[in-house]
């Protein structure tokens, strides 16, 4: 970019913000041609990620926490008041970065698999944080459970619930959805096929909602962790994968929005974001290596010359301490991950 372009921008204030919170979303999307080559997709076939993890809060649940606090300030939360919310860390992080801003106190509940890194990092922007255990849906000790006793316990406090809440699918419909679509367009010409994971749910249904309607031929696939129910039922295994998968079918997934499921391992979600990393310089956490490992899958069934579109839901930032550490990836049956470069 020239200075002139520079000075054109600034002039134009589409650079410029009151607060942190006005440079979330419109985040780019990225085509990834070198980790394309890397694992040797067809010549013309085109893999593109959403930098969602260029969020100010370092995830696509920055979207999600504003649309949060604004709805519930909408619906009587007073100034100054508590928020509470149950969370895997980036939603956490996220509310925590926008209650710093607009002055609210927050409780969050985080199960004992969240990453020490996120424990830091909502603890150094004023969060309350409770650790739980890492137990199933139905003990009285899940995160959610214990989230929603607290919110309970604590006067005037508001329980956000992003589990339930409809604004989890309607931020991702409004905003995430049309970006995408609107970008795959412009980069390529046409989305043949959307590939993402289900946490909440609220980012895959949201956007995959949005397609069905503005571009019906885009094939939607969910991405799920091994050892998650979502993709196909079967018995519940515990895996390493931050984020998304769970042991049942969150309250907002819609299974309807499927047209195909792909299953990608720990090791093969670590070993795209270590890819990532090392091609394309791009630092990603596991949920995004699951989506790029199931979204390379998708792009070797489709013919040469397809469109495949994912999104990075967080910062790899989060995860020094475990996947980008090869003591740790020994210590969880990951061996050897780091020796050949992820490849």
């Amino acid at each position: 970019m020239t200075g002139a372009e520079v000075r054109s921008v600034l002039a134009s204030g589409t650079v410029l913000g009151r607060t942190i919170l006005d440079s979330i979303g419109e985040t780019p999307l990225l085509e990834l041609p070198r980790l394309a080559s890397a694992i040797g997709l067809p010549s013309g076939t085109r893999l593109l990620a959403k930098a969602e993890q260029l969020n100010p809060g370092g995830s696509v649940k920055d979207r999600l926490a504003l649309t949060l606090i604004e709805d519930a300030e909408r619906s009587g939360l007073e100034p100054g008041g508590t928020v509470v919310e149950a969370t895997s860390g980036n939603t956490g992080i996220s509310l925590a970065q926008a209650a710093a801003v607009r002055g609210y106190r927050l409780i969050v509940v985080a199960s004992t698999k969240v990453s020490q890194e996120k424990i830091r990092i909502l603890r150094a922007l004023g969060a309350q944080v409770h650790v739980t255990p890492n137990v199933p849906h139905g003990n009285p000790n899940h995160y959610t459970e214990v989230a929603k006793r607290l919110a309970a316990a604590t006067p005037g406090a508001v329980y956000l619930d992003q589990f339930h809440s409809t604004a989890n699918v309607r931020v991702h419909e409004e905003h995430t959805g049309p970006e995408l679509l609107e970008q795959a367009r412009q980069l390529a010409g046409r989305l043949d096929a959307f590939v993402c994971g289900v946490g909440t749910g609220g980012t895959f249904v949201g956007v995959a909602t949005y397609l069905r309607r503005a571009s019906p031929r885009t094939k939607v696939v969910l991405a799920d962790p091994s050892g998650s129910v979502l993709a196909g039922g079967g018995q519940f295994r515990s895996y390493l994968v931050e984020g998304i998968g769970d042991d049942a079918p969150p309250p907002l997934f819609d299974p309807a929005l499927v047209d195909e499921s792909v299953v990608i391992s720990d090791r093969d979600s670590f070993r795209f974001a270590l890819l990532a990393a090392r091609t394309e310089g791009l630092l990603i956490g596991g949920s995004s290596g699951n989506h790029l490992a199931a979204a390379a899958e998708v792009a070797l069934r489709l013919p040469a010359g397809s469109v495949v579109g994912t999104i990075f839901p967080d910062t790899g930032r989060n995860y020094l301490s475990k996947f980008f550490d090869p003591e740790w990836c020994a210590a969880n049956g990951l061996a050897g991950l780091h020796e050949d470069g992820g490849r």
